[in-house]
C-alpha cells in the first residue's frame, strides 16, 4: 500500500516551471535556484546574465528566432558546470567551431537539437564525440536523415568514451 502512495505522490509532483527569458532585464530577475530556463536569444548578454544569476542551472533551452548565436555564446555554455540537459533550437549558421564547442559539454546527459542548417558533415557530427556523459540524443528537429545523423554522433561518443577510458588507465 505504501508503495502505491509513494508512486502517486511522485506522479503528482509537477516539474519545475519553465522560466522564459528574452532580455537582459528579465534574466537579471532570475533566482539563483531556478531549475528550468528558456532563453530566446537575441544577444550574448542575455545568456551571460543567465549564467551570472543561475550558474548551477541544470536544464536550459535556447531558441533563436532567426538569429545567429555567436561562438562566444557557445563557449559560455561550458561554464554552466551543472548543466545536464540542453534543448537547442535555431541558429541557421552553425559551423564547425560551434559544433566543436557543443562537443565540449561533456557533462550533458540529454541533448535535443533542432537546427535548420542543411549540412551535417561527418566532421561536424564527429565533433560531438566529447559528449561522453550523454544518455539521450534527439535530432528530430534537424534537417537531413535523423537516424543516420544520430548513429554517427553515437559512434563518435563511443569513440570518445573509449579514448577517455584509455587515458584513465594510463
Amino acid at each position: 500500500m505504501s508503495v502505491l502512495l509513494m508512486a502517486a505522490f511522485c506522479l503528482s509532483v509537477d516539474d519545475e516551471p519553465l522560466l522564459v527569458v528574452k532580455t537582459v532585464a528579465e534574466a537579471a530577475k532570475l533566482n539563483a535556484d531556478s531549475k528550468r530556463v528558456m532563453v530566446v536569444m537575441r544577444d550574448y548578454e542575455t545568456l551571460e546574465t543567465v549564467f551570472q544569476r543561475v550558474p548551477k542551472l541544470r536544464w536550459l533551452e535556447i531558441r533563436h528566432p532567426g538569429h545567429e548565436m555567436s561562438l562566444k555564446s557557445f563557449t559560455l555554455l561550458a561554464k554552466f558546470k551543472k548543466l545536464k540537459e540542453l534543448h537547442f533550437n535555431g541558429d541557421p549558421r552553425m559551423n564547425d567551431k560551434k559544433f566543436a564547442a557543443l562537443g565540449k559539454l561533456h557533462r550533458l546527459k540529454s541533448l535535443h537539437l533542432a537546427l535548420p542548417c542543411p549540412n551535417f558533415s561527418d566532421v561536424r557530427l564527429a565533433s560531438l564525440g566529447g559528449l561522453v556523459s550523454l544518455k539521450k540524443l534527439n535530432m528530430a528537429g534537424c534537417r537531413g536523415n535523423q537516424v543516420e545523423n544520430e548513429k554517427k554522433v553515437w559512434a563518435a561518443i563511443k569513440a570518445g568514451r573509449m579514448k577517455r577510458a584509455k587515458k584513465k588507465n594510463k
